[in-house]
């Protein structure tokens, strides 16, 4: 029996696992892919507090394809807090592990028709 994901479930994952692909072996349709995910007033505010625009993700993602390979990125937990017309506001965790210890974020993200808006990350505890 194949266990249920919502809408959103599905989003996050497809575009960590873009994401994870990249980071692991550089494959340029994963980095189209997960480009695209993103709407154009995109901003990303990291675990460091770093505010990070579209195109600065998009700079700083460029120089990393291929560096972790290895790398799972694993999304569970995925909340659907709000959804007001073509907003949505999802929460989720993340655990980054292969490479060096695991580190785990929550992550907060408004998406408008089920782009990527905005991403907030905050380290937590194992």
């Amino acid at each position: 029996m194949s266990k249920h994901r919502s809408p959103e479930t599905v989003l996050a994952v497809e575009h960590h696992r873009a994401l994870q692909s990249w980071l692991n072996d550089s494959g340029e349709d994963a980095l189209r892919r997960f480009k695209a995910a993103h709407d154009p007033d995109f901003t990303l505010v990291d675990v460091e507090g770093a505010r990070r625009d579209l195109s600065q993700l998009e700079d700083l993602l460029d120089g990393v394809g291929g560096s972790m390979p290895g790398l799972v990125i694993d999304i569970t937990e995925v909340t659907l807090l709000a959804e007001s017309g073509d907003l949505k506001l999802v929460r989720w965790t993340e655990t980054h592990q292969g490479v060096g210890e695991p580190r785990i974020r929550i992550a907060t993200a408004a998406l408008r028709n089920d782009r990527w808006l905005s991403v907030h990350e905050t380290f937590t505890q194992a």
